[in-house]
């Protein structure tokens, strides 16, 4: 491979963001959750517009996601006990796995990726929690977009992706990008979220996955809570037996106030939910 023509992060990206569409509606929907005159009946009115869309967050907001008391029936209710903004997100999570699928993509492993992207989500999600975090529905969905940058390489430069998959035990995976590719999967994934316009907190997090430290004040716990998840969920899928959790920063602990106990108990957590929300997003 000449080095000197390896297509950079954000060119990938740009190709990649007028391949794989978001429908309208989550331009819509972010848009009327920063509105000042828009009410949860009319987010909800503009849900129920989208028959799909509206079952699978019916159908997340009944899961053990959430683990309500009471069956939750219409998506005011809904979008009333979530949050609005929680509401988008989750409305994102479900549109992103159907938008990512083209004849390239299908000869991959696709379930294998998004499973270890939802589990990375959750357990993000439930590092968040138990810190404190307001809003964790952001947190999962940077965890199941935090790889999306694979994607983009496997459609847009899928000659690299035997070398990509190559990576041996003496090499961290994302210097074996870095290696190979010239950057990250990281930067390619944020790329293509500043491509689709998506909130700061889902492409800072990608970006800064493996640097939280670097990241702004304001996204930087979202940051230390998706490296601790992606971390450990890729060392307990890869059987690395410790190697990439030992890579795991110290500042991870300091900035969100926990430890290796509270992981465990979001991994365990994770993987009980893991089936039940893949086969809702897929």
């Amino acid at each position: 491979m000449n080095m000197d023509n390896r297509p950079s992060a954000e060119m990938l990206a740009e190709q990649a963001g007028r391949l794989f569409t978001l429908p309208d509606i989550v331009f819509k929907l972010q848009e009327m959750i920063y509105s000042d005159t828009s009410t949860v009946q009319d987010i909800a009115e503009l849900i129920s517009h989208d028959p799909a869309l509206t079952a699978r967050l019916l159908r997340l907001a009944n899961s053990s996601f959430y683990s309500f008391p009471a069956k939750i029936d219409t998506v005011s209710a809904a979008v009333t006990l979530v949050g609005t903004s929680e509401i988008y997100n989750l409305a994102l999570a479900t549109v992103v796995v159907g938008t990512m699928q083209t004849e390239r993509l299908a000869q991959l492993n696709l379930k294998g990726f998004w499973q270890q992207s939802v589990l990375s989500g959750l357990v993000a999600r439930n590092l968040a929690e138990q810190a404190g975090f307001r809003q964790t529905e952001a947190v999962f969905v940077a965890g199941l977009l935090h790889r999306i940058g694979y994607l983009v390489v496997a459609e847009q430069w899928g000659e690299v992706l035997s070398q990509l998959d190559q990576c041996d035990a003496s090499t961290l995976p994302w210097e074996h990008e870095e290696n190979v590719l010239g950057f990250t999967l990281a930067e390619c994934g944020y790329h293509l979220l500043r491509e689709w316009q998506l909130p700061e907190t889902l492409s800072q997090s990608v970006r800064w996955q493996h640097k939280p430290e670097r990241a702004e004040d304001t996204y930087r716990p979202a940051c230390w809570a998706l490296h601790v998840a992606s971390y450990s969920v890729a060392d307990h899928l890869l059987g690395e037996s410790g190697r990439i959790v030992r890579e795991i920063k110290p500042g991870a602990w300091e900035s969100l106030q926990l430890d290796d106990v509270a992981v465990k108990l979001a991994m365990e957590n994770g993987q009980n939910n893991l089936a039940q929300i893949v086969n809702i997003l897929s």
